[in-house]
């Protein structure tokens, strides 16, 4: 999972995939809708629940998946794709979603909020550890 207002600064304003701020909020509204229903009617196949913005939060479990032993190497990867980004501070919010999509915005962060919570409650934070046949 990731901010939502970074959701919409990544997907508005920086690569342009959505036209405005209240077009991708109804797209990211319904992925969020989406993702809510198959955690509630498949809680067995969720697998795990990171915060992007937080790689310590997720390396323990994400860099034995991709089987890279070397923690530098893991490092050198993930500098590679991924940028850290610094807090958005209040001109940059309002910047991001302009006065009349606020509402919306208000309830993607709340349909956000209840959907990292249930992921959370699933996985206690971390990947599952699952039993395969071999």
């Amino acid at each position: 999972y990731r901010n939502p207002y970074n959701v919409i600064k990544s997907t508005t304003t920086n690569r342009k995939f959505n036209d405005g701020a209240l077009e991708a909020i109804h797209l990211y509204n319904t992925q969020l809708h989406i993702l809510h229903s198959q955690l509630i009617s498949r809680p067995n196949r969720v697998l795990g629940c990171w915060n992007f913005d937080d790689s310590d939060s997720w390396r323990s479990d994400v860099q034995p998946l991709l089987q890279i032993d070397h923690d530098q190497v893991f490092q050198s990867m993930i500098a590679q794709v991924y940028k850290k980004k610094e807090p958005l501070d209040q001109d940059e919010l309002d910047a991001i979603v302009p006065l009349e999509s606020r509402p919306y915005m208000r309830s993607m962060i709340s349909l956000h909020d209840i959907v990292v919570s249930a992921c959370r409650q699933m996985t206690d934070g971390h990947i599952k550890q699952t039993r395969g046949n071999g």
